[in-house]
């Protein structure tokens, strides 16, 4: 118990999603890094694993991709910069948790299938 207490206050919490095709970890922010860390939306889909970072307004969606890609090592699929600004792309666990401490960044959402009717 005492070190379970000890993550807790060190804030090492992670957060479970699980799949009918197994369990991905996606670790809470630090707690002594952020203090209002972006959201994380939605429900993995294994049909489509990436996710959405939208900007919060007035950022440069094109110059801090190509920051945080750098920063972070993961590569874009696409740059929005019309009528929402951010990101897709393939991230790791750790790059998403890092990702809500970005203070460019509004929330994260997993990305999903759309199916027309």
């Amino acid at each position: 118990m005492r070190r379970a207490q000890h993550w807790m206050t060190r804030g090492s919490i992670s957060l479970l999603v699980l799949t009918a095709a197994g369990c991905r970890e996606v670790s809470a922010p630090n707690s002594d890094r952020c203090a209002q860390p972006a959201p994380v939306l939605g429900k993995y889909d294994p049909a489509a694993p990436g996710f959405i970072v939208q900007y919060r307004d007035g950022i440069d969606a094109v110059a801090e991709t190509s920051r945080l890609a750098s920063k972070y090592g993961f590569t874009p699929t696409h740059v929005y910069s019309a009528a929402l600004r951010g990101f897709a792309a393939s991230l790791t666990p750790d790059v998403v948790a890092s990702l809500q401490c970005e203070l460019s960044v509004a929330n994260i959402e997993h990305d999903g299938v759309v199916h027309a009717n």
